[in-house]
């Protein structure tokens, strides 16, 4: 199984989820290989890695059994089941990763593009997510089983896409829940594995001082 990545785009999820699975055990470590696409070299459009994703969009992931995965809902879903690093209740796991990565996430890329009462509708729509979010992680430092599972992957990681370009503001409730999850040796581990600077200048942001 060898997940293609690169941080801080969408691929922080499935490789977040893998890094904290490791993280509760690390002889989960031999069970995923990780491989970097430097999106800053163009990696991701070279003939070699269109092979694998012909869309040359990151993440992807293949698989032992010859599949090979083109989203990063699915990527996710996979490694935590492979790492056995979803909650108790699958069921809550799957609906928080389906609905942060696709519901929550659709509202939120693209709303830069809107104006007037588009944009209004937009942010009205996105607010309505943010409080079911809210009410998951309320009082709580973790989501489920008193500790830090997939569901706490998939919330805090669509959080970060959000304070990283500014929807939502580090003061938010959310933002604190998701802030404390930030530190977490694992999500350090995810930020440490490539330069993305070239990401920073692009935005014109320092990513730590986003989320940190």
């Amino acid at each position: 199984n060898t997940l293609y990545f690169f941080t801080p785009t969408r691929s922080i999820r499935p490789s977040w989820a893998y890094f904290a699975a490791v993280e509760e055990d690390p002889k989960k470590a031999e069970l995923l290989n990780l491989k970097l696409v430097d999106l800053t070299k163009g990696e991701h459009k070279k003939p070699e890695y269109l092979k694998i994703h012909p869309h040359g969009t990151i993440p992807s992931l293949q698989t032992k059994s010859g599949v090979t995965l083109l989203e990063s809902t699915a990527c996710t879903l996979y490694v935590a089941e492979l790492t056995d690093f979803f909650p108790k209740d699958k069921a809550l796991g799957i609906h928080l990763v389906t609905y942060c990565f696709q519901q929550v996430e659709s509202k939120m890329f693209g709303l830069g593009k809107l104006e007037g009462d588009a944009k209004k509708k937009q942010l009205e729509q996105l607010a309505v997510c943010w409080s079911e979010l809210e009410k998951l992680v309320k009082g709580k430092e973790f989501i489920a089983d008193g500790k830090f599972t997939l569901a706490d992957v998939a919330v805090a990681a669509v959080i970060f896409h959000a304070l990283v370009f500014g929807i939502l503001k580090k003061d938010a409730k959310l933002a604190k829940y998701a802030i404390k999850h930030f530190k977490r040796p694992s999500f350090q581990n995810v930020l440490k594995q490539n330069d993305y600077s070239m990401f920073e200048k692009k935005f014109k942001m320092n990513i730590f001082e986003k989320v940190g």
